[in-house]
């Protein structure tokens, strides 16, 4: 009987995990299809001004930042929900090799770019042997 009884306890929290789990992925789900629609409107009007050959190459500039930050944050959410879908085993993994050092260039690149005034300079130092592939 208290074998039985311990069961059903078991049973039963492994049921509230499961509902807390699902509701953990549909509130991801939700809030990423949320932020995607004024996200959309963003990227869209800043892609325009970017393009708009009355403002001065600072604005135009300025432009292509909230583009590119605007990228990077669609980017985010889709791995947000990738990540979702994969704890949940909902999606496979594709292991692929990269060049770290050009994963790296990059990452110093997109950097490089989102400092409009120049405050946080790179440099860059590689020899040619640096430039193996990694697993990512």
């Amino acid at each position: 009987m208290s074998i039985n009884k311990t069961s059903k306890i078991l049973q039963s929290q492994n049921n509230q995990l499961r509902r807390k789990e699902t509701a953990r992925a549909n509130w991801i789900a939700g809030v990423s299809h949320d932020i995607r629609t004024p996200l959309s409107m963003i990227m869209g009007y800043a892609g325009q001004l970017r393009e708009d050959a009355y403002l001065t190459d600072e604005e135009r500039q300025k432009a292509a930042v909230i583009v590119k930050q605007s990228q990077r944050m669609r980017n985010l959410i889709n791995d947000l929900n990738l990540a979702s879908k994969l704890e949940y085993n909902m999606q496979p993994i594709h292991p692929q090799k990269e060049n770290l050092i050009a994963v790296i260039r990059q990452v110093a690149v997109d950097f490089i770019n989102m400092d409009i005034d120049d405050k946080h300079p790179i440099e860059w130092e590689t020899d040619v042997s640096d430039t193996l592939p990694c697993e990512r």
